[in-house]
């Protein structure tokens, strides 16, 4: 009975009403819950999910408390938020009436109240966070969310707990999957990219814990890195390492820097599945080439494996063609085959083909057209980036540079979100979004340099780990279009709240 009342006693301290208890279940709803769908969105495989319901709750009693005025909406972000929110909106609706790039209204306006609905919970948990125990208490929930994350990614990679992903629009229908030997963990996230994400963020805070004395939180830090290794995600990997070392570094934790490289490199080495995406990011292979029109063809087998195939961005390293081998003339006869057919059945549905017609492309070329060339060939994740979404990206915003194309008007992903916010919202977008980033972040920085031991290098971990997320924002759109966006903003309103406090902050 002691024990239970030990276990409660922290509840009772922190002086907890009804709308607190709903942000302890927020902290552990936000990433715990999968992404399973709601209702489908048309014209579109995004799904209202049951986190936008949740969070829609919690803002609703937001909206009672203030009115009740049991809660205060006055924050020094509050009109940095409101008016990269403006910014938003006005790009949606340039978008749609002038420019014409966003031809559906209620897609564009749901992608601009995404928005809105990302960032909204980092005034509740300001506002609702009223003492340092409150504060603490979320601290440390934040640290069980995590540890919950983990066991339930390990489950999935080795006890067969289902994964609802969202990399298609298959998936994203809310289908439960076991993933295979190969796959990559996701966890309770909709793709091993926003798990990964997810980790990068709270990573360096473990770490914060063990310099200041807490030792066990050691145990959690080798846990979540285990999982950042499964994820096979490289851009987080990357994040992971640089933000952590520079966090050691700067905390002058030499010795643990030396154990936590050490650890780090021989645990992505031994899982295999991160080392061998690395290796696949480049590969030289031979790659057919029309000597007409261009064209290229890589000669690749595709497996049920859980690998990276080749795209059609590469770098020649022999200047002049050799023939083609009769093996991979077989292959291309069958590739133009395909296209062929896939051509005629789009220009019969289009009316442009009359009956027993013949379409045109792909049908004239021959296999004689084409010559063998041996290059280096990007993984097809890096070339339908470089090809295709960050180019579209870039167009968008040279097209209107001040306020982009309007949300939704390059897809549902571009896949770094550094561009995305600029062709989508421009350089006014940009800097809303990315200006009101670091300038939280440095306030968090000066309250690590002023306060000393536990609390600095928590907080230090907090800016950290905010770096090494927009490492990550440079591969995926991890502010504007994830998952972790939820959590993201809350986790900071949480630290940001604590500069506020006159009263000792204790963890």
């Amino acid at each position: 009975m002691a024990k239970l009342y030990a276990w409660f006693k922290p509840l009772k301290e922190a002086k907890l009403r009804f709308i607190h208890y709903v942000l302890l279940l927020y902290i552990f709803f936000i990433p715990l819950w999968p992404k399973i769908p709601f209702k489908d969105v048309e014209y579109t495989y995004i799904n209202i999910r049951y986190e936008d319901l949740f969070v829609a709750f919690t803002l609703f009693l937001f909206l009672i408390e203030l009115l009740r005025k049991k809660l205060k909406l006055t924050n020094t972000f509050l009109k940095l938020f409101v008016a990269y929110w403006v910014v938003v909106f006005v790009s949606f609706l340039i978008g749609h009436y002038v420019l014409d790039t966003v031809p559906v209204f209620n897609i564009g306006l749901l992608h601009s109240l995404r928005r809105v609905e990302y960032m909204a919970p980092f005034f509740l948990f300001f506002a609702a966070v009223e003492n340092p125990k409150q504060w603490a208490l979320l601290v440390k929930s934040s640290m069980w969310a995590l540890l919950m994350v983990c066991i339930y990614a390990m489950g999935q990679k080795f006890i067969g707990w289902p994964a609802y992903l969202t990399m298609n629009p298959v998936f994203s229908t809310g289908m439960p999957l076991n993933l295979t030997e190969e796959s990559r963990i996701a966890s309770t996230f909709g793709g091993h990219y926003d798990l990964a994400a997810f980790l990068v963020l709270l990573i360096p805070v473990t770490l914060g814990f063990v310099m200041a004395g807490k030792r066990r939180y050691f145990w959690l830090f080798l846990f979540a890195l285990l999982v950042l290794a499964y994820t096979a995600s490289r851009t987080s990997s990357i994040a992971y390492i640089v933000s952590t070392m520079a966090f050691l570094i700067y905390k002058r934790q030499w010795k643990l820097g030396v154990i936590v490289l050490v650890i780090s490199v021989l645990m992505m080495t031994f899982t295999k599945d991160l080392t061998n995406r690395f290796m696949k990011t480049f590969s030289v292979r031979q790659i057919l080439v029309n000597n007409k029109t261009g064209e290229q063809y890589i000669s690749q087998t595709t497996t049920t494996k859980d690998e990276l195939p080749g795209g059609s961005v590469y770098v020649p390293l022999t200047g002049k063609g050799s023939e083609v081998s009769e093996a991979d003339k077989n292959k291309l006869k069958n590739e133009l085959k395909l296209k062929k057919q896939y051509e005629q059945l789009m220009a019969t549905r289009g009316g442009k083909l009359a009956a027993g017609g013949q379409a045109t492309g792909t049908g004239a070329m021959k296999p004689e057209d084409y010559q063998a060339v041996s290059g280096v060939v990007y993984d097809i994740s890096s070339a339908t980036r470089l090809q295709v979404e960050w180019p579209r990206a870039i167009n968008a915003f040279k097209r209107n540079p001040i306020t982009g194309t309007g949300p939704s008007s390059i897809t549902e992903a571009t896949d770094n979100d550094v561009l995305r916010a600029l062709g989508e919202t421009g350089f006014l977008g940009f800097i809303g979004l990315f200006g009101t980033v670091l300038y939280l972040q440095w306030i968090l920085f000066q309250t690590a340099r002023k306060h000393k031991g536990l609390i600095s290098a928590v907080f230090g971990g907090v800016v950290f780990g905010a770096g090494g997320l927009m490492i990550n924002a440079l591969y995926i759109d991890v502010f504007e279009a994830s998952k972790i966006a939820f959590f993201v903003w809350a986790f900071w309103a949480i630290f940001y709240k604590a500069t506020t406090f006159t009263e000792d902050l204790k963890l």
